[in-house]
């Protein structure tokens, strides 16, 4: 069994399930699926589905029926093939399909189904679709946060902001994260390894004292202390010998005072503490503020009385690894090489980025204008873009349905003359879809259609406008008597008729052609390069 969606037209978004045998598509009361609207016929195909094949056939429609933008009387559909049926385009797809629809019940084939109201299946309970819902997996749901929470910002944004200032926006917002993920763990890794090699030093600095006055306080001799050159290294900020009462006993500068207070002290009275009570045999070093080291290293000697090895002194030994550890400066040079960097390549990747996606509107609004003067039969699609596939086929099917460049028809053919709105539902379509100016008067040449670009350059706009005269909308007296002249001309051609006439200065290029049936006139406004 199939489904077909409408993914463009009125009730866009609407599931219609195919049920085996055949089904009928129109506006009629009777069809098994029902398309409102008068650019459809009562019965305009029929879908016949049957061993797992779904055929397509034109019923003598109107308007035709179009597969994949081709004019087609009958023909095999596949999944992801997309029909055309009036202003309704509908895509085949399989009900077990990701995303799909569940089938709509038997009776109900004639109602078209709404786009958000879920079709209960029989049997099913009202408990179901909440219990699926919770059921989403992380996955599920990180797709739906990102399509309904954090996309409709951007959309908005584009609403009222120009989309190169949005891409900028973007821009931005990778090079601050660029910055989070990238250079700062590198800078934190940087200032960890420092810290760790420091603490090294510090820890060695410690032993070398130790190593040096263990004799001295092994024999008695307190006085000989000292500490040699290790205050006087770099980044030292404190080295000491005490007693276990944390009496300095070297250097002499500080003979007799001591170290009970202070973050270095601090932890010289944790130590001892630690020593005393056996807690710790070995030295320790640590952080104890932003990048200050402390190292403390027990002193031993040999204890007759005790038979072993007793603590008698600690050599206390604190280092500021800030020295070696870039400062804010430093940092902010990194940080702004950084960001020029990473801003001159994201920029040169954007405006790659942007040339692409621009490339197919541009070659896409040249062909619509080329098709439109009858110089080709279709728009191009060189270029590959999965996301707007759907965009070219919708266009395809409404230039076919546009009066071409093609001479006027002869008033025989009246009889069978559409009605005006039927010509100008395609032209509306693809004048929204260009920049290129559309125009489009009656026979009398009164005011029926024209895009926003024919606005942007002759500031005749807006629906009050439909009815009137050409010649007195226009602010410039002499567009009306041009445009005349210009539909005159293109009368005799079967190609129509250019001409060339300057708005506000700028130079354009205007064409004219016959619609149909002598129904009035098309114009387009092309800007004339160089």
């Amino acid at each position: 069994m199939y489904k077909l969606t409408v993914v463009a037209g009125p009730n866009r978004g609407s599931t219609f399930a195919v049920q085996n045998g055949e089904t009928t598509i129109g506006r009629a009361e009777g069809a098994g699926i029902i398309l409102p609207s008068t650019k459809v016929s009562k019965a305009h195909c029929v879908l016949v589905a049957s061993d797992g094949e779904l055929l397509v056939k034109d019923n003598g429609s109107s308007n035709g029926t179009f597969v994949n933008g081709v004019l087609t009387k009958q023909k095999k559909l596949r999944p992801g093939d997309r029909v055309s049926v009036g202003d309704f385009v509908l895509e085949v797809g399989m009900p077990g399909g990701r995303g799909a629809r569940p089938p709509v019940p038997a009776g109900m084939g004639n109602v078209l189904a709404m786009p958000g109201v879920q079709i209960p299946q029989p049997g099913m309970p009202r408990a179901a679709a909440p219990a699926a819902q919770q059921k989403q997996s992380i996955k599920d749901k990180a797709i739906q946060f990102f399509e309904t929470q954090l996309m409709p910002v951007f959309y908005g944004l584009n609403i009222k902001t120009e989309m190169k200032w949005v891409g900028a926006l973007i821009l931005g917002c990778m090079v601050a994260a660029n910055l989070v993920v990238s250079v700062y763990p590198l800078i934190e890794s940087n200032r960890s390894t420092v810290i760790q090699e420091t603490g090294r030093r510090a820890g060695y600095i410690a032993k070398q004292i130790v190593e040096r006055n263990a004799p001295f306080l092994a024999s008695k001799e307190e006085s000989k202390t000292e500490i040699g050159i290790a205050e006087r290294a770099e980044g030292v900020r404190l080295a000491l010998l005490l007693d276990m009462e944390n009496r300095v006993m070297a250097p002499a500068s500080r003979l007799n005072s001591y170290l009970v207070s202070g973050i270095e002290g601090r932890v010289a009275v944790l130590a001892r503490d630690a020593f005393r009570k056996g807690e710790l045999e070995h030295g320790l070093v640590r952080e104890v503020a932003n990048g200050i080291i402390v190292a403390v290293e027990p002193v031993k000697v040999l204890s007759a009385q005790a038979g072993r090895n007793v603590i008698v002194g600690m050599a206390v030994v604190s280092i500021d690894a800030n020295i070696a550890v870039p400062e804010m400066g430093e940092i902010g040079m990194i940080y702004s090489e950084t960001i020029v960097y990473t801003i001159l390549i994201s920029i040169f990747a954007m405006l790659i980025l942007y040339k692409l996606v621009l490339k197919p509107f541009l070659v896409l609004n040249d062909d619509i204008d080329k098709v439109l003067k009858g110089e080709i039969r279709q728009v191009t699609h060189e270029f590959k873009f999965e996301e707007l596939n759907s965009l070219w086929e919708i266009l395809n099917v409404a230039l076919q349905r546009v009066p071409k460049a093609t001479g006027f028809s002869s008033g025989a053919a009246a009889s069978a003359a559409p009605d005006i709105d039927s010509v100008l539902s395609p032209i509306r379509v693809i004048g929204a879809a260009t920049k290129t100016g559309f125009l489009v008067v009656d026979s009398s040449f009164r005011f029926l259609y024209g895009n926003a670009p024919f606005g942007e350059i002759t500031g005749i706009s807006g629906d009050a406008s439909i009815g009137q005269d050409i010649g007195t909308l226009a602010k410039d007296h002499s567009l009306g008597p041009f445009l005349k002249d210009l539909a005159a001309k293109a009368a005799s051609s079967a190609d129509g008729s250019s001409d060339d006439l300057e708005f506000n200065g700028v130079p354009h290029v205007v064409h004219a052609a016959g619609l149909s049936h002598d129904l009035g006139y098309w114009y387009t406004f092309t800007k004339k390069e160089g």
